[in-house]
C-alpha cells in the first residue's frame, strides 16, 4: 500500500497575503475612520487610496498602478511618481474616481483619470499616454508634458495643461480667451502641498480645445497662455 502525501499550497497563499494585507489594511482604516490621516514613509505597490472616502494619505515615495481608483473623497499626496491608471476605475468599471484630490509630486503613468467622474488630479511632472481618456467629469492639471492622445473619448471634464499637446482631429480649436474661473480654481488649491498650492491667481488666459467630438464633444482641454 502506497503512502500518499497531500500537496500543500500554504507557501503560495502566504505570499499573496504578504502582498495584499497592507492595501487591505489601509482601505479598512479609511472606511472605519473617515477623517483618518496616514503617512507612508516609503513607496507602495498598487491600489493605494482605492475607494478612499475621506482623510489624508501621504506617501513619501512612488506608488504603483491604480492609485486612487474609485476614490470618493479626501486627499492623496504622492511625493514622487504614480503608476498607470491613476484615479481610474478597475477593469470593467464604468466610472473611476468620484471625488477627492490627488497631488503627484513628479510623473504619472498612462491613462491617468481614465473614466474619471469627479474630483481633481494635480500632476506636477509629466503624464503618460491617454491622459484623461474616457473622462466623464472632473479636473486634471498637468504642469509638465502629456503623452499621446490626451482626452481621447472624453465626454466632459477639464484637462488643464501647461504645454501644448498633440491632439487628435476630433478636438476643435476654440481660440485663446480669458477664463475667469481659473482664478477661482487656483484659489481653491490654496493650502495643498506642492506647486499647485502656490499658483498665482492672475493667470487666466488659455487656449481652449473642445472634444472629443467623436464622443459627445463637451469636454475641454485648456492650454495656459
Amino acid at each position: 500500500m502506497h503512502n500518499i502525501t497531500p500537496t500543500t499550497r500554504h507557501p503560495s497563499v502566504l505570499r499573496v497575503l504578504r502582498l495584499v494585507w497592507p492595501f487591505v489594511a489601509i482601505v479598512v482604516l479609511l472606511l472605519a475612520l473617515g477623517t483618518a490621516s496616514i503617512s507612508v514613509i516609503r513607496g507602495v505597490r498598487a491600489y493605494i487610496g482605492a475607494e478612499m472616502r475621506g482623510g489624508i494619505i501621504e506617501v513619501h515615495g512612488s506608488v504603483g498602478a491604480y492609485a486612487a481608483c474609485k476614490m470618493q473623497g479626501g486627499l492623496l499626496h504622492i511625493t514622487r511618481d504614480a503608476g498607470d491608471f491613476l484615479g481610474a476605475g478597475l477593469p470593467g468599471d464604468r466610472r473611476g474616481m468620484r471625488g477627492g484630490t490627488v497631488v503627484v509630486g513628479r510623473n504619472a503613468g498612462a491613462r491617468a483619470g481614465d473614466r474619471m467622474r469627479r474630483g481633481m488630479v494635480l500632476i506636477e511632472g509629466n503624464a503618460g499616454d491617454y491622459c484623461g481618456s474616457r473622462m466623464l467629469a472632473g479636473t486634471i492639471a498637468v504642469a509638465g508634458g502629456v503623452g499621446a492622445f490626451p482626452g481621447m473619448a472624453m465626454r466632459r471634464g477639464t484637462l488643464l495643461l501647461e504645454h501644448p499637446p498633440e491632439l487628435s482631429a476630433t478636438f476643435q480649436d476654440c481660440g485663446e480667451n480669458a477664463h475667469a474661473f481659473l482664478t477661482l480654481l487656483a484659489r481653491s488649491w490654496r493650502g495643498l502641498p506642492g506647486r499647485f498650492g502656490a499658483l498665482p491667481e492672475g493667470r487666466v488666459r488659455a487656449r481652449r480645445y473642445m472634444g472629443d467630438l467623436a464622443n459627445d464633444g463637451r469636454g475641454e482641454i485648456l492650454v495656459l497662455a
